[in-house]
């Protein structure tokens, strides 16, 4: 069983087992600079238990087994989100933000995280611009359950391209942290979230004031991980079916500056990154399912069985 399982393993499977690695091996190397080292060994250490019982025990018969065979890599970023704010200090001390303030300056002759609200402050406006925030938690599920229905491998590809692109990110963000508007602005500071004025921003100032980690912020991983959900979609379903996915995209990408999350050039960053991975992981997909191929051939060839055509 234990063989079979080993066989059935996809490259998803390999790009969580290194992500988990490195963050264990950069705990043992910045040992001292982590003070919260004990939950990271901890909740890295449970994520390598857990993905082994979810790959060789759990029973994929059972429609929870198959469930979490798909889609764990994605559930283990609930741990690896909060785990960048406990390790993002272990090789600098300090956050970058004042290249990205200086940048910002240098193209637009201001900050648009601290003038978008103020300059579009109307309630229907305010509302929009959380619910987009918020559409976030959903893309990769509604784009993966369109994908899943229409070409299983499609959809494996798009998880595979979405953690491949998101680990490499969330490493990114932990070796060079950037902590974002509202943490660096001193007039933020008091008041980091925006009041709520409505339903939308009520839900996303209760979820950002419980959940939000300094260092998160270059490239804006929300921008990444939504762009590549709607190109998947749009490339194999059609420009009808995800028409509605780019206007909620296009609609994050302006509240993640609106709602001071981000700077502009986290969102442009974030665009460009996914642009490149988007071709990069595609391409690697195909490259490893070609080998994988070749492989299954070649064993299949190693032993035929005799006949007795010729006596």
């Amino acid at each position: 069983m234990l063989l079979r399982r080993w066989q059935n393993l996809r490259a998803v499977d390999g790009v969580t087992f290194v992500y988990i690695i490195a963050n264990l091996a950069l705990l043992l190397l910045y040992t001292e600079n982590i003070p919260g080292k004990k939950q990271a060994y901890l909740s890295f250490g449970s994520l390598l238990v857990l993905q082994f019982c979810i790959l060789f025990l759990l029973p994929e018969s059972y429609r929870i087994g198959q469930f979490l065979r798909d889609w764990y890599p994605i559930l283990f970023s609930v741990v690896y989100y909060p785990m960048i704010g406990v390790m993002n200090q272990a090789v600098f001390q300090g956050f970058f933000d004042n290249y990205l303030v200086r940048l910002e300056e240098n193209l637009f002759g201001m900050q648009p995280a601290l003038e978008f609200s103020q300059k579009f402050p109307h309630i229907i406006i305010y509302e929009l611009m959380h619910l987009f925030y918020f559409f976030y938690y959903f893309f990769i599920f509604v784009a993966g359950y369109l994908l899943s229905r229409y070409n299983e491998n499609i959809f494996r590809k798009l998880i595979f391209s979405v953690i491949l692109m998101g680990t490499v990110q969330f490493y990114f963000f932990t070796l060079i942290p950037t902590a974002g508007p509202k943490f660096f602005f001193e007039e933020l500071k008091k008041n980091m979230h925006l009041p709520p004025r409505g339903p939308f921003s009520f839900l996303m100032y209760h979820i950002l004031s419980n959940g939000e980690i300094a260092g998160a912020a270059f490239p804006s991983s929300h921008v990444s991980v939504a762009l590549m959900s709607v190109l998947y979609v749009h490339e194999h379903l059609g420009a009808k079916k995800s028409l509605s996915l780019w206007v909620m995209f296009i609609g994050l990408f302006l509240s993640t500056i609106y709602t001071r999350q981000h700077y502009a050039v986290d969102s442009i960053a974030g665009v460009l990154y996914c642009l490149l991975a988007y071709w990069f992981t595609d391409s690697l997909y195909d490259l490893i399912d070609k080998i994988q191929r070749r492989l299954e051939e070649y064993k299949g060839g190693l032993y035929r069985p005799e006949t007795n055509s010729k006596r």
